[in-house]
């Protein structure tokens, strides 16, 4: 609970980061930092509780923030973390006698590339090396903050993973906590008191598909995440006993984990090629019976229609190219007449 609490406590100083225009972000600023920035303050210790609570999470939350670069004119060479590594996400190198001060000095005037020659000259090697992989955006764009752990740059407490991790899944312990539930007792196995581990690793319901996890051994790091994908759906399985029929095998379960694992994938990578990709958003499936004896339901893309007389219907979507680091969006507008 205590590692729970200081999550929210970082995700309320995230958003003070993230969103400075909110309306509580400009009421904060004009009361503790009117000259300033959120991240570079030094705050009265006279402040109140609840601000001293955003200070702490605001400590924790500058241990996985980072820049990412865009014109560099708001990130600080010596300072800032702007190095997106696995561990400190700052210059580790000793600083040098160069006067430099901010990452846009290390560009080429006005070509978005960086200066090789200087940041290997000013840099170590092992910290020049980490500078050059960063791609600087092909257009001018701003610099922004982002939370280095999450692939979205967005912090969240929203994912199982970090709710397992901090023990904030709604487990009868959890729930007894917070007078929801007058036992914490398992209502699987009735044996030990139910907390996160217990849940999806200790249980009997969970251990009846650890045996997947074998499979996983030998793999490597981004297969390994099919791990989070096999406690997920032991939870899944624990709710749907307790509140559902609890009908589904270990053997569906394993087939779900595979399949879902797979559609992501596909959805990451493009399916190999850059395209839309919007076959991969609906599942068809034929209609005839399969050799499991289940008959499965055809699944069609819905065709468009149109808006009521009056309105007009906007169809928006997007494409990304991983190759190139490009992007590009269309729209289309169209009234009751198409």
């Amino acid at each position: 609970m205590k590692l729970f609490n200081q999550a929210l406590l970082t995700r309320q100083a995230w958003r003070l980061v993230a969103y400075p225009d909110s309306l509580c972000a400009r009421v904060l600023k004009a009361k503790y930092f009117p000259n300033g920035e959120l991240i570079d303050t030094v705050f009265p210790s006279d402040s109140s509780p609840s601000w001293k609570g955003i200070e702490f999470g605001l400590e924790l939350l500058k241990k996985g923030i980072i820049w990412r670069v865009g014109n560099g004119d708001k990130i600080q060479i010596w300072r800032d973390n702007w190095i997106p590594k696995d561990s400190l996400l700052k210059i580790t190198g000793e600083r040098t006698r160069c006067r430099l001060r901010w990452v846009s000095q290390l560009n080429y005037g006005d070509v978005q590339d960086w200066d090789r020659d200087l940041v290997k000259t000013i840099f170590h090697k092992h910290d020049a090396e980490e500078v050059l992989k960063i791609r600087i955006p092909t257009r001018p764009t701003d610099d922004f903050i982002a939370w280095h752990f999450e692939k979205s740059g967005i912090f969240s407490i929203k994912n199982f993973a970090w709710k397992l991790a901090t023990e904030g899944l709604a487990t009868m312990q959890n729930r007894k906590r917070r007078n929801l539930e007058s036992d914490s007792t398992c209502r699987l196995c009735c044996r030990d008191e139910e907390d996160g581990y217990h849940a999806v690793v200790a249980c009997t319901k969970s251990r009846a598909l650890q045996w997947f996890l074998l499979l996983l051994d030998k793999l490597d790091t981004e297969e390994r995440a099919q791990v989070f994908f096999c406690f997920w759906r032991a939870w899944h399985l624990r709710n749907d006993a307790v509140h559902g029929n609890g009908s589904a095998s270990v053997e569906a379960s394993a087939r779900f984990v595979r399949n879902y694992w797979s559609s992501l994938l596909n959805i990451r990578h493009g399916a190999g090629h850059d395209e839309k990709g919007k076959s991969l958003a609906v599942s068809t499936w034929s209609p005839a019976r399969r050799n499991d004896g289940v008959q499965r339901k055809t699944k069609e893309m819905p065709n468009w229609e149109p808006p009521r007389q009056g309105w007009v219907k906007i169809n928006i979507d997007a494409a990304f190219s991983a190759q190139s680091g490009e992007a590009s969006i269309g729209l289309i507008i169209r009234d009751h007449a198409g």
